[in-house]
């Protein structure tokens, strides 16, 4: 857990924090105070933010004893699925039957997706804005792609190619 939160500290608390000192370091005049007082301001507020509201989701949305909706949990955490123009935030768990998103609510649309992994062709990863390494994309054997952000989309993609392999009708 402390990895964890070590981590979205570091990754939503520096770029957070960049832009806060940038504009305190504009606002006061001062180079060296506003910049200063801006990252580190920043970096603790928005990261700590951050990581608290995701511990609070992990504990919400983690499937109980390791099921979900039946079915034992190989993978899960929190991911966005990009849906048009829409980052939908929620929560994506891999079994042995399917990949599921669920999104939390707070989204325009809300509508669960799942993936049956005897229909998935492939699974990659990508880097969003093509510098950020936490896209997975899962192409269906229909020609659809489906497109997610998660943390550390190595692990992701290496279990979804092993479940795929493992479904039955794959």
């Amino acid at each position: 857990m402390a990895t964890r939160i070590f981590s979205v500290l570091v990754c939503a608390g520096l770029p957070f924090g960049l832009v806060v000192g940038f504009l305190m370091m504009a606002e006061s005049g001062r180079l060296a105070v506003g910049a200063l007082a801006g990252a580190v301001g920043g970096f603790l507020a928005g990261g700590a933010g951050m990581a608290i509201f995701l511990e609070l989701q992990r504990r919400k949305l983690m499937a109980k004893d390791g099921v979900f909706e039946g079915a034992l949990v190989l993978h899960e955490g929190p991911a966005n699925h990009l849906a048009g123009a829409e980052a939908r935030g929620g929560w994506l768990t891999l079994t042995g039957q399917a990949l599921a998103f669920r999104p939390r609510g707070k989204n325009v649309k809300n509508e669960p997706v799942t993936l049956p992994l005897a229909e998935v062709a492939a699974c990659h990863a990508r880097r969003m804005l093509g510098i950020i390494p936490n896209g997975v994309v899962v192409e269906l054997k229909d020609g659809t792609a489906h497109h997610f952000a998660v943390n550390g989309n190595g692990p992701w993609v290496r279990r979804i190619g092993e479940a795929v392999k493992g479904a039955p009708g794959s």
